[in-house]
């Protein structure tokens, strides 16, 4: 076997295995979201790298989330490194020795997920343009937005310089996808495709008795109608709305053994205003759960409102990039809803559960419908699972990213490309 057929991982005896893949993200020290690194296994001969849980501390998760330790675990290598940066901002870290990992092998491909101006991920794409045994190196990005002014001109930067450096993107959202092929990423490159998805397992509808079990144990009551939300307590969250829109519906249907409450789990700015409100007797606010506790609240829910704001002011650019809680409330058993912003729309794709930010009357017409109209609830209910199991599992996430990047055609050049390449 000549040395050039070695670099390239090539040899009689292994044509039938699994083309490698290395993920890099700092994503994947949170236990319930490293649960797809195994359904990406049944794809690649996967190492997955990311940072080490006292670099990150609770940014992600609180105490008890992390994973057991770097290492082989089952069909996959996990990796975890030191951090050198500010971790505290996400895009503004390096991992240490992580470059000696993109070099020690011959890589399928490397996927690094991380904003198009983090430093990890131009830490990694140079290093395996350096390497020159990397056969695909891309990224994942959220980032939906595009940012006016002079922001904007040195981010188009950033986007110009991917076109050109990396050979693929999955975008988290479509509004992502457009913006990077807007800068000159091939259409046939993109891939629009979330994150991670949901342990359908652990996040599994509870039966009758013990959803009633578990409403008491919230202090919420067994037979009620709930309405839930999850998350921070901030104005771009829409929480504000959801209180007003429950406040403004009949009082005779608020508050007691049968009646409709609000239930509300997070930490914010908000929340000291929401505990102050002790006679609504509806209103019921909790401090926020770890991760792996939050099925238990959402399996006490018959509706999860979503009412997030787009944020455009004071240097400001945010819209919702997917909504998480969204389809692991599905998962639960729980309708979920939102408003119209960002990729809450694209993510339950029914305009019947969406509402424009802020449509105070809107979500009080959708809470009402559903609660008088249990037979639609339950209807609705069955087609957002149905849809979630096609879709939003770690299993389908999986599939729908080893499917784009095995259909990847190869590079025309192997050679460096410029760093601000020209695109129309």
């Amino acid at each position: 076997m000549s040395s050039r057929e070695q670099a390239n991982g090539k040899s009689p005896a292994n044509h039938d295995r699994k083309p490698s893949l290395l993920l890099i993200s700092h994503t994947y020290v949170v236990k319930e979201h490293a649960k797809k690194l195994p359904e990406l296994a049944r794809h690649f001969d996967l190492t997955c790298v990311t940072i080490r849980p006292e670099d990150l501390g609770t940014l992600y998760g609180l105490e008890g989330e992390h994973f057991g330790g770097d290492g082989v675990q089952g069909d996959f290598r996990l990796v975890a490194l030191p951090a050198w940066g500010s971790v505290a901002s996400v895009t503004r870290f390096f991992l240490r020795g992580l470059t000696s990992i993109i070099w020690s092998r011959t890589w399928d491909y490397v996927l690094v997920e991380n904003e198009p101006w983090s430093f990890l991920k131009w830490q990694t794409l140079l290093a395996c343009r350096l390497a020159g045994h990397v056969r695909h190196c891309g990224e994942f990005t959220w980032e939906n937005v595009r940012r006016p002014g002079l922001k904007g001109a040195v981010l188009s930067l950033f986007y110009r310089a991917t076109a050109g450096w990396s050979d693929f993107v999955i975008a988290g959202n479509r509004a992502a996808a457009e913006i990077v092929r807007r800068y000159g990423v091939a259409a046939d490159r993109v891939k629009v495709c979330p994150q991670v998805g949901v342990d359908a397992d652990s996040h599994r509808a509870p039966v009758a008795s013990v959803k009633a079990a578990l409403r008491t144990k919230w202090s919420l009551p067994a037979e009620g109608f709930v309405v839930g939300f999850a998350g921070r307590f901030v104005a771009e969250k829409g929480v504000s709305d959801l209180v007003g829109a429950v406040e403004g519906l009949p009082a005779d249907i608020r508050g007691g053994a049968r009646g409709l409450h609000l239930m509300m789990i997070g930490h914010g700015p908000l929340k000291e205003g929401l505990l102050k409100r002790t006679s609504d007797t509806w209103l019921h606010v909790k401090d926020a759960v770890p991760h792996h506790e939050l099925p238990e609240f959402l399996r006490c829910l018959d509706l999860l409102i979503l009412g997030s704001h787009p944020v455009m002011r004071d240097g400001q650019y945010w819209e919702e990039q997917f909504g998480h809680i969204l389809i692991e409330a599905t998962a639960c058993g729980a309708l979920a809803c939102g408003s119209t912003s960002g990729a809450i729309p694209e993510v339950l794709d029914d305009p019947e559960l969406t509402f424009s930010p802020g449509d105070v009357p809107a979500i009080q017409s959708l809470i009402e419908r559903h609660y008088f109209d249990r037979a639609l609830l339950e209807r609705k209910k069955g087609q957002q699972h149905a849809r979630l199991m096609n879709h939003y599992t770690h299993a389908a996430v999986a599939d729908r990213c080893a499917k784009f990047l095995l259909s990847l055609p190869e590079r025309n050049s192997d050679t460096l490309p410029s760093a601000f390449p020209c695109h129309p």
